[in-house]
């Protein structure tokens, strides 16, 4: 497998789909059922390539977990993904890392394509 890509989204189901469309690309899904987990396993030291991050998250929101990775590793890219217009999520030009925006429902090619794309 390649490139370890961190999935936040607190839904099951579309942790468990996102993680066979992960293994289609060839990427090594990292699942994180939370912003809380998913800032845990990058605390201990762990890196991934890219983290795909649901906004909508219960506990610590979407925007505190991007805020925190741009401290942690600023370095990595972020697909946000929402069912929200992007335009009102955040504003890229305040953060150091690359962010994408991934609109839901999406297909799993089209998730694939933007993976592929941030790690070209």
């Amino acid at each position: 497998m390649g490139a370890v890509v961190l999935f936040v989204d607190d839904d099951s189901n579309v942790r468990t789909l996102a993680e066979r469309v992960i293994r289609m690309a060839e990427l090594t899904p990292e699942l994180a059922d939370s912003g809380e987990s998913a800032l845990d396993w990058i605390a201990n030291g762990n890196h991934p390539a890219v983290v795909v991050l649901d906004w909508s998250l219960p506990g610590i929101r979407g925007d505190a977990v991007l805020d925190a990775l741009a401290t942690a590793i600023p370095e990595t890219p972020v697909i946000i993904s929402s069912g929200y217009g992007d335009a009102e999520l955040v504003n890229t030009d305040e953060y150091p890392m690359p962010i994408y925006f991934l609109s839901k429902p999406y297909k799993p090619q089209e998730m694939i394509d933007l993976l592929k794309g941030v790690l070209s």
